[in-house]
């Protein structure tokens, strides 16, 4: 028999999942939010349906067919990093407006005016990874 705390929980995944519309990123980027941040489940809604009112507001005109819970999920995440860390975001930010594949270290580094020691992406992202990796580690 299951516990109440456990049936309680449980609920409260439904609910977060049918409030994300059931769609797989928004659900894996929920949960990768909650387990790097280790925040309690039940604080999750909430702070989504604020942000969720904020993403209805602001969503870009055209036709693309982005589901808001898809861009409230990504949105909390990258709010998070953006706070931990300003230099990571920015990087992100970059990133978004280039090709997945092939991106050019040295390309970036020589914009920002670095030398390659090879170290410096490596050590803004790593503490991040946790976003991405924890979800999948599971």
């Amino acid at each position: 028999m299951l516990s109440a705390h456990y049936m309680f929980l449980l609920e409260e995944v439904r609910m977060i999942v049918k409030e994300l519309d059931c769609l797989p990123l928004a659900v894996d980027q929920a949960a990768a939010y909650v387990a790097a941040r280790q925040l309690d489940i039940v604080r999750y809604l909430p702070r989504y349906k604020q942000r969720f009112m904020g993403v209805m507001g602001e969503k870009p005109r055209g036709k693309r067919n982005y589901k808001a819970s898809v861009i409230t999920t990504w949105e909390i995440s990258f709010a998070a990093v953006q706070q931990e860390n300003p230099q990571a975001a920015e990087l992100l930010t970059t990133c978004s407006f280039l090709n997945n594949e092939d991106i050019w270290e040295d390309i970036l580094l020589k914009g920002m005016g670095l030398q390659d020691d090879g170290q410096y992406f490596s050590n803004i992202t790593r503490p991040h990874a946790d976003y991405v990796t924890t979800r999948r580690s599971n």
